[in-house]
């Protein structure tokens, strides 16, 4: 699999986790010192980012589902990115849906790509 499609699979990774509530999972898919910006808030270390991930996603009604919409690869240059995307929540329950642009910047370690930041607005 090349850069790209590997840059793509990681942002649906990404949903794929929080529609299952995987905290672990999802984490795995971020450097040490990720950041993540929102609506809802923010956070600049990792200390926090779990905590923040955990109560973004408990404010969410049960069952929301997460679409990674319309990936998009920006540029790649060596071992860095940039990327963007629409995401989608869906709750199954209202029949209901809410839509953000999400902005992510990666680096390349070994083989693996991670993000270092995303901006969900």
């Amino acid at each position: 699999m090349g850069n790209y499609e590997q840059i793509v699979k990681l942002m649906i990774d990404a949903d794929s986790a929080a529609t299952d509530r995987n905290v672990d999972r999802y984490l795995e898919l971020f450097t040490d010192d990720a950041t993540i910006y929102g609506e809802v808030g923010h956070s600049d270390d990792s200390e926090n980012l779990r905590a923040f991930i955990n109560a973004t996603w408990q404010n969410e009604p049960k069952g929301t589902v997460h679409i990674c919409a319309n990936p998009l690869v920006d540029e790649i240059s060596g071992d860095e990115a940039t990327a963007r995307s629409v995401l989608v929540l869906i709750n199954r329950h209202s029949n209901s849906f809410q839509v953000f642009q999400v902005s992510h910047k990666l680096i390349k370690g070994g083989e693996r790509w991670q993000f270092t930041s995303r901006e969900i607005m």
